[in-house]
């Protein structure tokens, strides 16, 4: 299955280049400074540097699309928790999206590192179950606030009727703060235990594991209504602990498996239409 899936990106690309006479290439981006501070004293800064965010996307005809993003963030914070090592070790680089993008009368796809939300409200959507929650990097803009998957996604046009099919083969959970190792030495004599943080199980990166979702959306007189299934993981983690007698208590974050059934309705009213 993996040499198909690689072929289908391999397939994009040659498609890509048999169409050089139509091909069209953008570049775009944004440069912004940002900073971040605790609101209680001593009033710790926790964020404070440049981010530099490049886009290059190339279009060949009506048949498919190259799309890459990527960002250069230097936050100078990083050198209280990192140390200062080099000139630059506060800099970081990591893809923001990467996909291809094919076309075809009646289905598209786009195959690769992406987003994908379900829901238009700015925040908290109920049924938008795909991509997981960085809550190391909350921020006003959702490319920093949520984490992109490797998927494919499948988009057939049924009439006034859109069937969406996602398959995200690689489980990414949600970035949560974690403490691991020794959370409580204990005391015998007062049986208070011994209380050990494990690292995360995670599910293994099998066939068996990956995760898949499906959407059914329609639209009448300015209402968007939608259904909805999800069947993976919870991004959020749930403990099992484990007692060792006498004292000894090991924790241990694991994912438990989900199957999720969600609708929504949906109308933009007013100066927001």
């Amino acid at each position: 299955m993996k040499k198909h899936f690689l072929g289908l990106i391999v397939f994009g690309l040659l498609l890509a280049g048999t169409s050089e006479g139509g091909a069209q290439t953008r570049l775009g981006g944004y440069l912004k400074f940002y900073s971040a501070a605790n609101t209680v004293s001593p009033f710790k800064i926790s964020k404070i540097g440049t981010r530099l965010q490049f886009n290059i996307s190339k279009t060949f005809g009506t048949r498919g699309e190259l799309f890459s993003s990527f960002d250069f963030d230097a936050d100078d914070a990083r050198f209280f928790t990192g140390g200062f090592k080099t000139r630059g070790s506060e800099l970081e680089i990591y893809p923001v999206e990467a996909y291809v993008n094919l076309y075809f009368p009646f289905v598209d796809l786009r195959l690769g590192k992406q987003f994908i939300f379900w829901g238009k409200t700015d925040w908290i959507n109920p049924t938008d179950n795909i991509n997981p929650w960085d809550y190391k990097n909350i921020s006003s803009e959702i490319e920093d606030y949520r984490l992109p998957v490797t998927a494919v996604k499948t988009s057939w046009y049924l009439g006034p009727v859109t069937l969406e099919a996602d398959w995200i083969p690689v489980f990414v959970p949600d970035r949560i703060p974690l403490q691991t190792g020794l959370l409580q030495k204990g005391n015998p004599a007062r049986h208070i235990p011994v209380v050990f943080m494990n690292s995360p199980a995670y599910p293994t990166p099998t066939l068996g594991h990956s995760q898949a979702a499906f959407r059914l959306m329609h639209s009448i007189e300015g209402i968007d209504y939608s259904l909805s299934y999800y069947s993976g993981y919870d991004h959020k983690f749930n403990i099992i602990s484990k007692l060792t007698p006498p004292d000894s208590i090991s924790l241990t974050p694991a994912y438990k498996p989900v199957r999720i059934i969600g609708g929504a309705l949906e109308r933009v009213f007013g100066r927001w239409n």
